[in-house]
């Protein structure tokens, strides 16, 4: 049975992506499967994935970096044949599990140059400085390591896709974002649509400025409709921010929520939303983000940016609506146009629910992982 060690020093050892898919999968596919992770929980065996922590809880990303030789005296301590890894610091110690004889993969769970361009954290021009640096330094990395693992490949403005990160590893895979089965608790047959209340939309995720919370706040109080938000705030500062909008009569804020808990949310919802805006990666990506998948799965319609690759596959597929997410007034167009028109939430959500049931479940993407470790393990 080969070893499989998976790292992590920034996500929750539970994460969706990480934990809840990879490793679980990797573990009921017969890997003996380790995920080293970055709290101060004790360790444990959770659906067959054994989860080692570091013991300490990092205050913040530059504190993660000071975690680094703990993290690898952790790993190298497992012995395993294959190391996962889950964060870009982590590509630190990258090299130093090669001198070690060990299999490596990187795991880029977003286009961090382009990413990295984005934080707030950074000023002014250091942005663009530190995300050149950044994807230079990756690519140096992963031409040294034996496998890559990204999301999706890339749109242009024109619709034209396009993969500048398969040439840049020995063996790549792309392992999408789709969605477990395990935690949606029913397929709908019947619809829980408004008859004597207000239609209700949804959103669950990070609450950011980026993923336009501000407009679909606004545009769900203009529309008269019931907001059901759930998450994190990116900061306090922005939280305060939005303080007086999130007591508005139509928010029912439930803070931060469990996987299971959101998909709670998604029974109770008529429509979902997700209106990312155009920065950073949102709009060059050939998928979509993880709502909107989790949404399809729940035969909730969507209403979603309008990136290049969500205005042709809406076009296409006809399972929601894409508006201009930094524009208002059409924003609540589209949410009128769904509450005065419920046969069209049957409709679009029964479309929505048979793309993903065709194309977007997990074990395409599961699939796909287990390709890639077969072909790593396999080679010199």
């Amino acid at each position: 049975m080969y070893k499989i060690c998976h790292i992590t020093s920034a996500h929750s050892r539970y994460d969706d992506r990480i934990f809840a898919k990879e490793c679980v999968s990797l573990a009921q596919n017969g890997y003996d499967t380790t995920l080293i992770v970055n709290d101060d929980l004790p360790d444990e065996i959770v659906s067959g994935v054994k989860i080692i922590s570091t013991n300490s809880y990092p205050a913040n990303r530059f504190k993660r970096i000071y975690q680094l030789k703990k993290i690898f005296l952790k790993a190298i301590s497992i012995d395993a044949e294959v190391y996962q890894l889950h964060d870009p610091e982590l590509l630190l110690i990258a090299k130093k599990l090669k001198r070690k004889g060990k299999k490596v993969i990187f795991d880029s769970h977003e286009f961090y140059g382009d990413q990295i361009r984005t934080k707030d954290y950074l000023k002014g021009p250091l942005k663009n400085i530190v995300g050149k640096l950044y994807s230079i330094y990756e690519s140096k990395v992963l031409n040294r390591i034996d496998g890559l693992i990204y999301v999706c490949k890339r749109i242009d403005a024109e619709g034209k896709i396009w993969d500048d990160y398969e040439t840049r590893c020995k063996h790549v895979a792309i392992v999408p974002n789709y969605p477990t089965e395990k935690n949606a608790k029913r397929n709908k047959t019947q619809y829980n649509i408004y008859k004597n209340r207000k239609m209700r939309i949804c959103y669950t995720g990070s609450l950011s400025a980026h993923r336009g919370i501000e407009v679909l706040i606004d545009a769900c109080y203009r529309a008269d409709v019931k907001l059901i938000l759930a998450g994190r705030f990116e900061s306090e500062n922005y939280e305060q921010y939005l303080k007086n909008k999130i007591s508005y009569q139509c928010v029912d804020y439930r803070g931060q929520v469990s996987l299971q808990e959101v998909y709670d949310i998604y029974e109770e919802a008529d429509v979902g939303a997700q209106l990312l805006l155009d920065v950073g990666q949102y709009y060059k990506l050939a998928a979509f983000g993880v709502k909107v998948y989790e949404y399809m799965q729940m035969h909730l319609p969507v209403i979603i940016n309008n990136a290049p690759y969500n205005t042709k596959m809406i076009k296409e597929y006809q399972f929601g609506l894409s508006v201009d997410p930094k524009d208002l007034e059409t924003v609540v167009n589209a949410i009128n146009y769904l509450k005065d028109n419920p046969e069209e939430i049957h409709k679009m959500g029964a479309n929505g629910y048979n793309l993903y049931a065709k194309k977007f479940q997990w074990s395409i993407a599961e699939h796909n992982l287990f390709e890639l470790y077969e072909v790593v393990l396999n080679s010199n």
